[in-house]
């Protein structure tokens, strides 16, 4: 690759010395960025993921080679500004009045759990879709059909 492409860039360090922390310093764009770099394994490569800042960077045939995942277009992931961005939770809030109602009233009314769906359904194939099976009146319906008509047969 060309230095005056896009998708390549310099940096000061030799590249044998290269740490995660260097290429993440010297990424020409902004934000927070997963680096998953190219390694030569067994006649052909791998893609291995470097976590530690520390950590030497893999070389591909005497180059740098790397996948860039952006997680974040902001560079500042820092503790403090985490949690300035954490949401508070806000206090319960009472209903004025309630304290007036008689006992009974007082109460609020629990919502009723689901009602259980009667269609149940047969995953056929194991893909997690399930066709559904009729409900079961028309069920016992067909069956006797179906026992009717293969009845017939040998009358």
């Amino acid at each position: 690759d060309d230095i005056k492409q896009l998708n390549a860039f310099r940096v000061s360090q030799s590249v044998e010395s290269l740490r995660l922390r260097d290429v993440r310093s010297e990424f020409p764009m902004p934000g927070r960025y997963h680096f998953r770099f190219k390694l030569k394994h067994d006649g052909s490569f791998v893609w291995i993921d470097v976590t530690n800042e520390n950590s030497a960077v893999p070389q591909y045939e005497g180059k740098i080679t790397c996948k860039v995942l952006r997680i974040s277009w902001d560079d500042d992931d820092s503790p403090k500004r985490l949690v300035n961005a954490s949401v508070t939770p806000q206090p319960a809030k009472q209903d004025v009045g309630m304290d007036l109602l008689a006992p009974e009233q007082n109460r609020r009314q629990q919502p009723s759990p689901p009602k259980a769906n009667p269609v149940a359904t047969v995953d056929f194939f194991g893909d997690g879709f399930g066709t559904p099976s009729p409900p079961p009146q028309a069920h016992a319906v067909q069956s006797r059909k179906q026992s009717d008509d293969f009845d017939s047969l040998f009358r």
